[in-house]
């Protein structure tokens, strides 16, 4: 059973995460919950009572019910937090990548870490217009392992997280760091809007697929 502290403080923190936040339940990191990519958001007095009490699932494996205690919760990213992408910079080369693709140009934004070296995750308000080309092409994410002929190592790489993704925030339990951490909460920052790069790569994206289709 998730302790009852690390449940209280998940209660406790939400108040302060932003209303447009849609937010999904999690344990280790993943959201058990059936059709939690196309639900309606969640309230928080809803989430509340979940976290606390607990939620009777239906597991296809064991072919019973069990009670699954809730260890954090994500954002939806995409449309369901009004078009919110967030920016997954997942190893240490794919720091590199993120130096490489965007110059320097990374505004002060919602931002937390695993606690891993090279691991953060960046949240970026995107444009109307963006919004509408990555919702007709249905969007989901992309993984950028490659750029100006660098390569990242391994399953290093900087993921484009949009429509039926979730990212984990704190201060959700993570299974080898203990939880997650904010680099730049919510309470003390606002999600800036998605820079040129951000924008320009997504746009060139839709570009590829309108083509090709």
């Amino acid at each position: 059973m998730t302790p009852l502290n690390l449940r209280s403080q998940l209660v406790q923190e939400l108040p302060n995460l932003p209303a447009d936040f849609s937010l999904t339940p999690v344990k280790d990191k993943r959201p058990f919950r059936k059709g939690w990519q196309t639900e309606p958001t969640i309230g928080r007095g809803e989430l509340a009572s979940l976290i606390m009490d607990g939620q009777m699932l239906w597991s296809d494996k064991h072919q019973r019910e069990w009670r699954c205690y809730w260890e954090g919760y994500g954002i939806r990213t995409g449309q369901p937090s009004g078009g919110k992408l967030a920016l997954d910079v997942d190893g240490i080369t794919a720091v590199e990548i993120l130096d490489r693709i965007s110059g320097g140009d990374i505004p002060t934004t919602v931002s937390w870490t695993s606690g891993k070296v090279g691991r953060e995750q960046q949240l970026y308000q995107l444009s109307d217009g963006l919004n509408a080309r990555l919702a007709k092409i249905g969007f989901t994410h992309f993984a950028l392992k490659e750029f100006g002929g660098f390569k990242c190592d391994g399953d290093e790489q900087l993921d484009f997280r949009y429509d039926r993704c979730q990212s984990v925030l704190p201060p959700s339990k993570h299974p080898d760091t203990g939880a997650y951490r904010w680099i730049h909460s919510p309470a003390d920052v606002a999600v800036a809007a998605a820079p040129d790069w951000v924008e320009q790569f997504l746009n060139d994206y839709c570009d590829r697929y309108e083509q090709a289709i």
